[in-house]
């Protein structure tokens, strides 16, 4: 089995793919044998899994693919952000049996949140007012420290 990074980087690059959504990354995700370690590698095992989508892609998108999922990778770990793929022993398993589950989650903060029941969104618009933006963090705050998971989906506002 390879490890965690080359998996991570093998979603980030798949997402980084025109065309490829969730659903296509989950399916690399889950018929990969062996992790690409090369843009070349990277654009084979896309062509073995999912065949005719990658048909109207040239070399060159698989290298900007997979060097763009790097570097998605490094600023993540950069930023102390865990990139967690679907088939990470730690993606959530409630997350992992909704209809259209995400390829990759981002967590920040306490990994041992992601297995907690008790979990809260907090959505509002792109352009908070000051107070709505202080509201916002003052409820996610109060609800973390109470044991509530507090989930967002890292749109621009107050999310």
């Amino acid at each position: 089995m390879a490890n965690q990074l080359d998996t991570k980087h093998l979603a980030l690059a798949s997402l980084s793919m025109r065309g490829l959504g969730h659903k296509s990354v989950i399916t690399i995700l889950s018929k990969a044998d062996t992790i690409p370690q090369t843009a070349a590698d990277f654009e084979t095992l896309l062509q073995a899994t999912i065949g005719q989508r990658t048909k109207e892609r040239t070399t060159d998108e698989f290298k900007a693919a997979f060097d763009r999922g790097g570097s998605i990778l490094a600023d993540a770990t950069a930023q102390n952000i865990v990139v967690c793929p679907y088939n990470d022993p730690i993606y959530p398993v409630r997350l992992r049996s909704i209809e259209n589950p995400p390829s990759v989650i981002y967590v920040k903060g306490n990994l041992d949140c992601l297995s907690n029941s008790a979990a809260l969104a907090i959505v509002g618009t792109r352009h908070p007012t000051t107070w709505g933006g202080q509201t916002a963090r003052r409820v996610a705050h109060r609800c973390a420290e109470n044991h509530v998971t507090v989930v967002s989906g890292l749109a621009l506002g107050c999310d």
